[in-house]
Order: C-alpha cells, then sequence, then structure tokens
C-alpha cells in the first residue's frame, strides 16, 4: 500500500514561500493590504500611496489632520497591523 502525500494547501503554499525565500514579500503584500482592511474606506481613501521599505511602511495622506491623529495611534496601528499577518513584519510607520 502506497503512502499518501497528502497535505493541507495552506501548507503547501507556505513551504512554497519558505523555499523560495519570499515570506518576506508575501507579509510585506499582506501588510498593505490590511492597511486598507484593518482602517477601513475613510482612511483608504485618503491614502494616496503606501509601501515598504526596509521594515518601515512609508503612507502618504492627504490629510493633515488624519496625519496628525494616526500618528499618535502608531503603536497601536503596528501591533494591528503586524498581529494581521501573523507575525512581525513592520518596525515602525512613517507618515507624510
Amino acid at each position: 500500500m502506497r503512502k499518501s502525500n497528502e497535505q493541507p494547501i495552506a501548507e503547501v503554499i507556505k513551504d512554497l514561500l519558505s523555499a523560495y525565500k519570499l515570506e518576506d514579500k508575501y507579509g510585506k503584500t499582506g501588510i498593505v493590504d490590511a492597511w486598507h482592511s484593518i482602517l477601513g474606506k475613510a482612511v483608504s481613501s485618503r491614502t494616496d500611496s503606501i509601501f515598504i521599505k526596509g521594515n518601515v511602511l512609508y503612507v502618504k495622506l492627504n490629510s493633515s489632520v488624519l496625519r496628525n491623529e494616526l500618528s499618535m495611534a502608531k503603536t497601536k496601528l503596528l501591533e494591528n497591523l503586524n498581529e494581521e499577518v501573523g507575525k512581525t513584519i513592520i518596525t515602525d510607520i512613517v507618515f507624510k
């Protein structure tokens, strides 16, 4: 009798990402997606651009009031965004 080589698809994808050293890029993409889902349409519509360089998330906003509000909540945002992807991807957020 042959031994089954079945694995859950999530595990296979995780192994593939690991084998090709794409885990970080996948996590960074998850952070950008999480920005929009966690903060909602109001913040998302005022976000001009968002990208990650190194371990820093750069967010360009078109509202100075919103920029100030989010700056005060930076620590909580970092926790929530990293928690959404399941590991620490970003260590800082820069609002422009």
